[in-house]
Parts: structure tokens; C-alpha cells; sequence
């Protein structure tokens, strides 16, 4: 590294120039692409140049690099190669499904490695078995499995993941069927060092599950599992697409002592229909510790009958009118039903966390602008709300002006618009309001705004950025590239 160039200069540098060229600068710069590049890698045995990134990771100074490790193993998909007009529907959409991204369970940090090509699945666990042994200094292993079939073993894929790196996981994450959690739990990982766990259940891609085998299948092994972890659990995140009953999985467990957040997503009347007190219990029993939490609990089947929504909105208003409701968060994510109990609901935690809360998201429901002013007002005459994410019924300026007015501290605002697209007249008004309006004292940096699944496009991004001078974020981008957008 040149003598008189300090540090920060070099980071700045390797900004601006691709890898390949970084690599042939210095030494310094080199190790800065390398722990970019392998601090977390993201990994899918069907795609081709994979197992060339598999061997690479056989380097002992790669290894060493890695942070975080998150693999998507497919393995129904790298049996069934040819398409059988006979096969059944529920396999078809099983394929479909497939191709589609994997959720994350935690935030990303450094740049993914991703690559595209297919080669067989006993391949792909040999090479991840053999470089376990080098990944000295892994934190976080995320791995989604729920199509790997049951007779397929991978308890020789467990022992070397445990021996290698397991006495010194912080994070992890699994995602797969209930069967793939028995084989899991079975491998007896140790977790001395564990303080994240997150587990999302789903259903068996070559069979129809059997609802009280689900079930015995929770008790005997998952609630175990993460009673053994309760008392050093600071992050629990529980996401089920199964369909099991988990009335009986909160039932019985332990108290979480050390928790600080909690998520939960799956539908209330499916996963709670026969009673949700054990959900309640933990919530309650949890409060003190609790900073972050997400209830994300809508109901199926509620556009034709609307009994489900009822009794969630019911359960929420229970546990926030509890005087042992959470009443320190930071971060609320939560899903308040249509209704007007369900909305008091949240009224109700949102004054009870005013003091405390920097973070809000309102899900799934369109708001209109007298219920955004409820909400803020709720929030007190002080607020130190710095993040908002709401659906809203349709984008107008007078909403803007409100937020603008009552939460002038505010730095990420996310809206997601319920207005059809087509709706051009009234994208038309907003333009023409927006235009003579200017917030120069609003201290928001970022600003997100989504209609029919899609970013805004360019026109209304860039005016709002023009009225808000101190936007430099698009979409929590960290750039102003109106083209930067995805998919919400």
C-alpha cells in the first residue's frame, strides 16, 4: 500500500474499479476483494458454476474468509429431469416453486456469490463436506433443504458441518419439512455459541403430510430442541408454511430470558385454531427483554369468510391491552387485520412502545389518511420514530404534508400503494400538488414507494427527491438510480 495514502482513500479507490484489476494493485487491496467477495456465500446446487465455487472454497485462506455460509439444496429437482405429462399437479407447482429465490433470514451484508449450472447433487454435498473443515471462522449457516428427499442421507453432511464449525455458530437458519428437522435435530449439533436460531417449517414436496404426525413430529423434536436453546436465545424468528398445528409447539416451551427479538409469520387460523395462549404466554412472559417483533399473522380463506380475521383482531387486542404487554420495543412489524378492533390493537402498542419505538410496519392493510393521523398521533408529541413502512389506500400530497409535519426526524419512509397503476388521473393530481410543494427542514434520507409489486417509476421518484432535498436513497438502495428498483 502506497506510504502517504491513508486507508479510507483505498476503500474509496476499489469502489470505482472491478475485481480482476484490484486483485493486480496490492496486497491491501486484494484482501479487501476477498473478504467482500467470500464473507458470505451464497450457494445452489443447481446452478452450474457452483461446484467451481465449492472447489475454490478448498483454499485454506478462502475458507478462513467465509462468515457466512447459505446453501438452497434441491435435490427433487436434480432427479426429476424430464417431464412426465401424468405427474400430478401439486409436483408441477412443487417445480415451479423451485425456481424461485430463496428467502433470506437475515440481513445480507457484503456482496452474495452466485453462479448457474446444474451437476449432481452427491457432488455438491462431497465438495461442501470436504470444505467444511476450512471454514475456521463461520458465524452464520443458513440452510433451505425442503425438497431434499427423506431417503436421501445427510447425517455424514451434519457431522462434518458440526465438527468443523458448530462449537462456534452464532446463526442459524433452517428451512425444510418436518421430516428434514427430525434428521437435523438427530445430529446432535452443538449450540454453546448459539444466540440466533430461525426455523421455517413447510410441507412434504412427495406426499401428503398426516396433521397429527406434524404435530408429534413438533413435540418430539423441535420443541426439545429449542428449550435446550431457550435460555441463551437472543433472536427467534418461527415462519411456518406447513400444515401443522403450532397451538402446542408455544404451549411448551421454556421462557426465553435473554430474548431480544422475535418473528413469527404463518396464518393465525391454521397454525392457532384450536389455542393461542401459548403464543400469548411467551409474548407476555418475553415483554421485558423484547426490542424488535414481528406478528405476522394473516389469516387464509378471509376474502370469503371473514371469522378468521375476527379472532386474530381479537387476539391482538387481548395481548396489547395486557398491562404485561411489550412496552420497550424498538422495531413493531405487524399485521392488524381489516377491522376496527384490530386497529385499536395497534393503536394500543404503538402507544405502549412510544417512548421507545424508532421502527414501524404496518402490513397488509391500506390505510387512509385519517388512520395515518391516528397512528401518528399515537406515537406521541415527541416521536423518535426514524423508520415507517404503511400500505396506503392511494399517494396523495396531503399524505405527505402529514408525515412531513409530524415526523420531521424521520429517515426511511416506505409506501406501498393500493391504487391501481391505471389510476393515471390521480397520479396526475399528485404530480401537480407535489410540484408546488418543498420540505427542506423533513431530514428524510431514504424514500421507497411501490404500486402493483413494482417500484414508482422515474417521474414520481425523482420529484419526490426534488421536494425532499435531503433524499439520497431510493428503495434502501443507498443510490438514486430510479432503475434500481425491484420487485417489492
Amino acid at each position: 500500500m502506497g506510504a502517504d495514502i491513508p486507508a479510507e482513500i483505498w476503500l474509496q479507490i476499489a469502489d470505482f474499479l472491478p475485481d480482476h484489476q484490484l486483485f493486480a494493485v496490492n496486497s491491501f487491496l486484494f484482501h479487501v476483494v476477498m473478504k467482500a467477495k467470500y464473507k458470505n456465500v451464497h450457494l445452489k446446487n443447481v446452478e452450474p458454476t457452483n461446484l467451481r465455487l465449492v472447489k475454490r472454497l478448498l483454499d485454506p485462506f478462502v475458507g478462513g474468509l467465509i462468515k457466512g455460509l447459505h446453501l438452497r439444496l434441491q435435490h427433487v429437482k436434480d432427479i426429476v429431469r424430464h417431464p412426465d405429462p401424468e405427474r400430478s399437479i401439486r409436483n408441477r407447482i412443487t417445480d415451479a416453486l423451485s425456481k424461485l429465490p430463496a428467502p433470506s433470514r437475515f440481513k445480507k451484508g457484503a456482496p452474495e456469490v452466485h453462479d448457474h449450472s446444474t451437476y449432481p447433487f452427491d457432488e455438491f454435498i462431497k465438495g461442501l463436506i470436504a470444505a467444511f473443515p476450512l471454514m475456521t471462522n463461520l458465524e452464520m449457516f443458513c440452510i433451505d433443504s425442503w425438497d431434499v428427499l427423506p431417503t436421501y442421507d445427510l447425517r455424514p453432511f451434519w457431522a462434518a458441518a458440526w465438527s468443523s464449525f458448530g462449537p462456534h455458530l452464532r446463526r442459524l437458519s433452517l428451512g425444510g419439512n418436518l421430516d428434514g428437522y427430525r434428521i437435523f435435530i438427530e445430529s446432535n449439533p452443538p449450540t454453546a455459541s448459539l444466540k440466533e436460531l430461525a426455523m421455517e417449517f413447510t410441507n412434504s414436496v412427495i406426499r401428503l403430510d398426516d396433521a397429527a404426525e406434524l404435530e408429534r413430529a413438533i413435540l418430539q423434536h423441535v420443541v426439545p430442541f429449542i428449550n435446550r436453546l431457550a435460555p441463551q436465545l437472543e433472536f427467534l424468528k418461527l415462519w411456518s408454511w406447513a400444515s401443522v398445528e403450532l397451538s402446542s409447539l408455544f404451549a411448551n416451551l421454556d421462557p426465553f430470558p435473554s430474548l431480544h427479538t422475535f418473528s413469527i409469520r404463518t396464518a393465525f387460523n391454521k397454525s392457532f385454531a384450536s389455542d393461542p395462549s401459548g403464543l400469548t404466554n411467551m409474548l407476555l412472559q418475553s415483554a421485558s427483554t423484547l426490542q424488535q417483533l414481528e406478528l405476522r399473522l394473516n389469516p387464509t380463506g378471509a376474502a370469503i369468510d371473514p371469522t378468521p380475521e375476527r379472532l386474530l383482531s381479537e387476539w391482538l387486542s387481548t395481548l396489547m391491552s395486557d398491562e404485561k404487554r411489550p412496552s420497550s420495543l424498538q422495531t413493531l412489524q405487524i399485521y392488524p387485520t381489516p377491522t376496527a378492533v384490530g386497529f385499536d390493537a395497534l393503536l394500543s402498542g404503538i402507544r405502549a412502545n412510544s417512548g421507545s419505538l424508532t421502527t414501524l410496519g404496518v402490513r397488509d392493510r391500506y390505510l387512509q389518511l385519517h388512520e395515518i393521523q391516528q397512528l401518528v398521533e399515537a406515537l406521541g408529541s415527541q416521536p423518535v420514530l426514524t423508520g415507517l413502512r404503511l400500505n396506503v389506500w392511494r399517494l396523495t400530497a396531503e399524505v405527505v404534508d402529514f408525515l412531513a409535519l409530524k415526523l420531521p426526524h424521520l429517515r426511511v419512509l416506505s409506501l406501498y400503494v393500493g391504487d391501481t397503476p391505471l389510476n393515471e388521473p390521480a397520479m396526475e393530481v399528485f404530480h401537480a400538488d407535489m410540484e408546488k410543494r418543498s420540505y427542506p427542514n423533513w431530514k428524510l434520507y431514504d424514500i421507497g414507494v411501490w404500486q402493483g409489486g413494482f417500484g414508482m417509476g422515474e417521474g414520481t421518484m425523482s420529484l419526490l427527491a426534488r421536494c425532499i432535498p435531503t433524499v439520497r436513497s431510493f428503495w434502501g438502495t443507498g443510490e438514486m438510480d430510479p432503475d434500481s428498483h425491484c420487485l417489492s
